[in-house]
């Protein structure tokens, strides 16, 4: 679900206190692309989804990030609560572990 040697990679890059900064700006992009998406904005699905899938990469959401690839795929198919169930569920086990 999480890649923990990416997060481990960054946070030994940029020290513990600019690592919690990078998370929480995460969470906040993370939170508004989903309101975005749940908002309907079919037009620009595509782009939230491409930008979802890039943020879920850089901090290490792994499952996150193959969802929103396959849900680029699927187009106006997509899932979206079961998208925001993974997040959730990614988010869950991080902040257990972090």
């Amino acid at each position: 679900m999480l890649n923990w040697e990416r997060i481990k990679e960054l946070k030994d890059d940029f020290g513990e206190e600019d690592f919690h900064e990078v998370v929480s700006l995460f969470l906040t992009e993370v939170e508004t692309s989903f309101e975005n998406l749940m908002a309907g904005g079919a037009e620009n699905l595509g782009d939230e989804l491409h930008a979802l899938k890039g943020s879920a990469a850089n901090l290490g959401f792994e499952k996150l990030k193959s969802a929103c690839e396959m849900a680029e795929k699927a187009g106006p198919d997509t899932d979206l609560p079961g998208l925001r169930d993974i997040f959730d569920q990614s988010k869950a086990q991080f902040m257990a572990e972090i």
